[in-house]
């Protein structure tokens, strides 16, 4: 009962090493061009509309029944 691990899981945890190490030299560029408050409300307007707009163009919204 060996599990086989999917052909795209190296490029999926390589592509995530990537973006992490990545992750502290733009912190530290964006720290640098405004405050930390600018750069923490940029930071969750992008994650919230990239929330909503990624499942949308994939058609994958869930809208709640009415009961709910």
């Amino acid at each position: 009962m060996t599990r086989q691990i999917p052909r795209i899981a190296p490029l999926q945890l390589a592509a995530n090493i990537i973006l992490f190490g990545l992750s502290w030299p733009i912190i530290k560029i964006g720290l640098e061009a405004s405050t930390p408050l600018w750069f923490a409300a940029a930071r969750t307007t992008l994650s919230a509309s990239t929330a909503f707009i990624l499942p949308a163009c994939l058609g994958r919204v869930a809208r709640p029944h009415r009961a709910d």
